[in-house]
């Protein structure tokens, strides 16, 4: 089991060079083999770990004789060779006096591999020389594999002889035994250790991306919300995943703080690329660009003197790209953030590593992905997702939809509770403000427990605004979330305004038909002209009224929803039933009995009924009017944002399946304006579609997508007729889905019948 995915890659890659390594053996020692010879045996005497401030790790050995396998400790006898990974910026600084040493000849660079440096390494450290590589040679490697993509290390080794090891292990030892300053101590010993290195050598490791990392860049870009990449990397890998992962897009210029080496400089820099920028935005008011900085800057940048300054130009980029951090400087960068406007913006913290702990728990928001790099992100995060492209729909779909349903049920609350109080506050001014409750007890007790709460629970629950196509297809949308719009005083207002009117209606609806003459249609035995039952038909259309208001604001009438109002009414219509016969032991001993029987004779007439549905009419005209904006305005902006090609899509000439649901939304909006035309014209940079007789489909036609004349096309995916959909009786397009659920095949298979 390797400690990460770097240390599996050396071994692995070691074997294939024909150097095996085979474990540790009964007695302890670490056995490897050269080219299939016999093994050679190794103890590990101490191992100093990876930490953020010196950026590398060393392991010390010492090979062991076939006549001293008689234990694991340390042969005073015999000198031990310490191996040194890190960044160059770490290694290359505790390396040795070799800044002149010309490059090595190719034949040299060639024989410093297998038995022949293994042998030197524990030789002497004149012998170790012998593979010395200079320090232009190994940058040069490391700039053409950071280039590429790939994450860099370089390798040091030093030989130390017995003597000066067995002085190092004892003030190691004596470091990490000390209770006060045991840190600097520690780091003093390291600096002793790992000094004097001799290059031998670097490598350059694929990390490669996960599926969906793009898109799910691009859309939450599109959603509006301000992506940073915070990432140890050198510059130049970093640069190179963020233009593959769709953070930085092609042709972006971006804005470089790098390699500042004093206040100074960083000041001047930042100060220039601000003018640059600005003269830029003035020419062109949509210009947009990046920002990279390394850790080197940064602590410069996030001085007093600098942080308004780099905050500036950072808020007016796009993306913002920080390389060569420590995991303190990800959470400075993350506390900054934090406190950098009022109100303060929500961050969200994402990784995956140990080395993002400390950015995830200084975020308002800590989402731990699971790695190959151990739990320790995971283990400190709010919320754990297996695949980081989770989190566009986890974003998009749910986080809106929670942000809905919280937002409504909130102002849901306040709402009934003003209708239920509003009743009693006017009905004091009919009662000299006696103290008398215009309701019994029973109705005090059961309004928020059987009555209002159980519906609006599965509204919180199961509720969509929008379908999950349209929020996955249009992030846009998520950004009619931001600043907390579905809780402004604007939206409070709104509904505690809907409150206060039904409030009144209700009341004074009820008070009408309670007048005599009306209620009991001349009839003696009214039970509206007594206080039980005057409340009683009130809290009924209180009851009635907020049950229907929150079917209102409903956009998702599901089975649990539905279930949930129609079981409210029955139970709490039983719950009077029963008060009007029975004595309940709550509420107010039999002042409701008989209360309903005469209240079912009183209301009989159908002047009452017609009364009932004229108030509960004047009740809801403003909400049904209300909605009927919201959803009028809600498609127009959807229209609106498909129109002007603010889909969370990029412009791409080539084809790819992943991309596709993307595309969804612009489709079908292209095929409602163009159904008319014989021939559907699709800008190329969207997407291709062609027009379809109806008699053309058949149930085993295979449909390849896009065609061969498409513009760019790269490659193909075959679909099923039942994997097209149709959206009139002529039109047809794919069904949105992951090019991977399709199988591939050659362009020319596309099926010829299409006109």
């Amino acid at each position: 089991m390797a400690s990460s995915p770097d240390e599996k890659a050396f071994v692995e890659s070691c074997r294939d060079f024909g150097i095996v390594y085979h474990g540790i053996d009964s007695a302890g020692f670490h056995i490897v083999t050269v080219f299939d010879r016999s093994g050679t045996r190794y103890r590990v005497l101490d191992s100093l770990e990876f930490d953020s401030n010196r950026k590398c790790m060393s392991v010390i050995l010492q090979s062991v004789q076939d006549d001293d396998v008689s234990s694991t400790a340390f042969d005073p006898k015999r000198g031990v060779v310490i191996l040194c990974k890190g960044a160059e910026t770490s290694i290359l600084p505790r390396c040795g006096d070799i800044s002149d040493m010309p490059l090595p000849p190719q034949s040299d660079v060639e024989s410093a591999k297998g038995d022949l440096l293994i042998s030197g390494l524990f030789r002497n450290q004149e012998a170790l020389k012998k593979f010395a590589l200079s320090p232009k040679y190994v940058l040069a490697r490391v700039t053409d594999f950071a280039s590429a993509g790939l994450r860099t290390l370089v390798m040091g080794a030093r030989y130390s002889p017995p003597e000066e090891w067995s002085q190092l292990k004892s003030q190691l030892d004596a470091a990490r035994k000390k209770l006060d300053g045991r840190d600097e101590a520690l780091s003093e010993a390291f600096k002793k250790i790992e000094r004097q290195l001799v290059l031998v050598g670097c490598t350059g490791i694929e990390d490669k991306l996960q599926d969906g990392v793009r898109e799910t860049l691009i859309a939450l870009r599109n959603a509006g919300i301000q992506i940073w990449i915070l990432t140890g990397d050198k510059e130049e890998t970093a640069v190179n995943i963020s233009y593959s992962a769709g953070h930085f897009t092609p042709g972006l210029p971006t804005v470089r703080v790098t390699q500042q080496n004093s206040l100074r400089e960083c000041i001047e820099t930042i100060n220039m690329q601000i003018e640059r920028v600005k003269e830029s935005q003035n020419m062109h008011s949509d210009y947009a660009f990046g920002v990279v900085v390394d850790g080197q800057s940064l602590n410069f940048a996030l001085t007093s003197v600098l942080r308004e300054q780099f905050l500036y130009i950072c808020k007016l980029a796009n993306s913002v790209l920080c390389c060569r951090l420590t995991p303190i400087q990800k959470a400075e960068i993350v506390r900054m953030m934090k406190s950098s406007r009022t109100p303060s913006p929500v961050c969200c913290a994402i990784g995956d590593g140990a080395n993002d702990v400390s950015m995830i728990l200084e975020a308002h928001v800590g989402i731990g992905l699971f790695g190959k790099e151990g739990r320790q992100a995971v283990r400190s995060s709010d919320y754990a997702l297996g695949k980081f492209r989770f989190l566009k729909r986890a974003l998009l779909f749910h986080g809106f939809h929670y942000y809905v349903r919280t937002a409504n049920l909130v102002q849901y609350f306040f709402y009934k509770n003003v209708v239920f109080t509003l009743t009693q506050i006017l009905f004091g001014f009919f009662s000299l403000f006696s103290s008398q409750s215009i309701y019994t007890n029973l109705y005090l007790l059961i309004y928020n427990i059987t009555m209002t709460s159980i519906p609006i629970i599965f509204y919180g629950i199961f509720e969509q605004r929008l379908p999950e196509t349209v929020l996955m297809t249009v992030p846009n949308i998520y950004m009619t979330i931001s600043k907390n719009r579905y809780l402004s005083w604007k939206n409070f207002f709104i509904w505690m305004g809907l409150s206060v009117w039904h409030g009144i209606v209700i009341f004074f609806g009820t008070y009408f038909l309670a007048a005599e003459g009306v209620s009991n249609g001349g009839n003696e035995g009214n039970a509206m002209g007594v206080l039980e039952g005057f409340g009683s038909f009130m809290i009924n259309c209180v009851f009635i009224g907020v049950t229907i208001k929150l079917v209102l604001v409903s956009y998702h009438f599901n089975l649990f929803l539905i279930a949930s109002v129609v079981g409210t009414l029955i139970v709490n219509f039983c719950i009077f039933i029963l008060a009007n016969y029975v004595s309940l032991p709550i509420g107010d001993g039999g002042a409701l009995r008989g209360v309903w029987t005469r209240l079912g004779a009183g209301i009989g007439a159908f002047v009452s009924y017609l009364a009932l549905f004229v108030l509960f009419g004047l009740c809801f005209v403003p909400d049904v009017l209300y909605r009927l904006f919201i959803d009028i305005k809600t498609e127009h902006y959807l229209d609106s944002v498909v129109k002007s090609n603010e889909t969370p899509v990029e412009s791409t000439n080539s084809f790819n399946g992943d991309h596709f649901g993307a595309y969804y939304g612009s489709l079908m909006n292209m095929v409602k304006q163009q159904k008319q035309s014989d021939q559907m014209q699709v800008d190329p940079s969207s997407a291709y579609l062609r027009r379809i007789q109806k008699n053309q489909i058949a149930p085993s036609n295979n449909w390849c997508f896009p065609p061969p004349d498409y513009p760019g096309a790269t490659s193909s995916v075959t679909m099923h007729a039942s994997d097209i959909i149709r959206t009139d009786d002529s039109y047809y397009i794919p069904r949105p889905t992951n090019s991977s659920d399709y199988r591939k095949t050659s362009p020319h298979s596309f099926l010829q019948s299409t006109s």
